[in-house]
């Protein structure tokens, strides 16, 4: 039975209440037997008086006692089945946003110097440190070029100072490399082009017949004098096992495929952890190149092998999952949107937070136009240049 949160104090009083007065009854009732099993025959001697803690538990518990006893019991019961909240709110009724609103947003924001934005200019700057992060998600989750659109979940902050697309490109392998056309190792196995053919064959271009022992070996004569004789019932061992099956030259060329094509089963992985092109420098440079892709070949190589020699296992680390962190809070919404309309608002957000930054620190005399390039807009002097150092923040966008 669900009580009310303002009710719980008094029907938990009247439930103390009912409970005391049947322990009172029961008290009661068990003195009455006392008694009567207590009364002595007529010319015995009376009984010595009871003792004082038989008196002090049957005395009756005051009302302020009994308060306090259903205060701690409602506060024991709200901890109980209360909500439990992190980071000060909780909305459980969060649903996805209509795209129009994040769009109005970051519409109305395009401006930040005008006198109504103030408050969020403190935000714009503190969510400076978040963008790396944003372009990254962004990037992660570009469109294929097999793909005409892609619409992605985005999680935004509700005054539009950073957008985050909250998805993860999960890719079954084999069907990614597939989709790009992938690259096909060298190996010394020929497949061959011909279904019919057994699956163990002749091929005379993989196994050509020497010829330097073209002198003939005398085969030795076997002795017909000998008692040797094989039993009738002896036979050779899987003698009933057919060489070779349907499924024999499959399993021979799925042998060969390189990975994960040689995998019968696998997990979904993230689209950027598949390699596409990183194990072309495993093989030999193709002939014809210039002599530095040779080297760069070779460099590689040498630094894939050092690295195998000192990679050692990650030690268990706790997850921390800053999306979910965000989303659990009222300042942040989420809602559906095409991907380059995401990237257009993480650009447009990258751009307000390194205005903001350029005029907190009275840098007026240097622009930010919308490719990210910073131009003084006159001739600076020695202090002027040193103070509009910035570092690699610029050029990290």
């Amino acid at each position: 039975m669900s009580i009310p949160p303002y009710n719980i104090n008094q029907w938990a009083a009247q439930i103390m209440a009912q409970q005391y007065a049947a322990a009172q009854q029961q008290i009661h009732a068990h003195q009455m037997a006392n008694q009567i099993q207590q009364i002595p025959p007529p010319g015995a001697p009376l009984p010595p008086p009871a003792s004082g803690n038989l008196l002090q538990k049957n005395e009756l518990i005051s009302e302020e006692k009994l308060f306090e006893k259903s205060q701690k019991w409602s506060q024991l019961q709200g901890k109980r089945f209360a909500e439990k909240r992190k980071f000060g709110f909780i909305d459980a009724q969060k649903e996805e946003m209509p795209p129009e609103h994040i769009r109005k947003i970051i519409r109305d924001h395009g401006d930040m110097t005008s006198r109504k934005y103030r408050h969020d200019k403190r935000v714009y700057l503190g969510a400076l440190k978040y963008m790396p992060h944003a372009v990254l998600k962004l990037l992660e989750n570009m469109p294929m070029p097999w793909e005409q659109i892609r619409d992605v979940q985005v999680l935004y902050h509700i005054t539009g100072a950073i957008s985050f697309v909250n998805e993860i490109p999960w890719v079954i392998e084999p069907l990614y490399i597939a989709q790009w056309g992938y690259h096909t190792p060298n190996v010394v196995y020929i497949k061959t082009e011909d279904p019919d053919l057994p699956a163990f064959y002749f091929d005379p271009l993989i196994n050509p017949i020497s010829h330097r022992h073209a002198i003939k070996v005398q085969e030795p004569v076997i002795d017909e004098d000998e008692d040797f004789v094989l039993a009738e019932e002896l036979e050779p061992f899987l003698q009933d096992t057919p060489l070779y099956t349907d499924n024999t030259a499959n399993g021979i060329s799925l042998l060969w495929a390189p990975r994960p094509f040689n995998l019968r089963s696998g997990r979904c992985r993230r689209a950027i952890d598949i390699p596409l092109v990183k194990g072309w420098y495993k093989e030999h440079c193709p002939p014809g190149h210039p002599v530095k892709v040779r080297v760069s070949y070779q460099k590689l190589l040498k630094y894939y092998v050092l690295n195998a020699l000192k990679h050692r296992k990650p030690k268990p680390q706790k997850k921390r999952y800053l999306f979910r962190s965000f989303k659990l809070t009222k300042f942040f919404q989420t809602t559906t949107l095409d991907w380059v309309e995401a990237g257009l608002q993480v650009c447009r957000q990258g751009y307000n937070m390194l205005n903001l930054l350029i005029h907190r620190k009275n840098l007026n005399y240097l622009h930010l136009d919308y490719n990210f390039n910073l131009k003084p807009v006159k001739t600076l002097t020695t202090k002027e240049r040193k103070k509009s150092r910035f570092g690699n923040v610029i050029f990290k966008y």
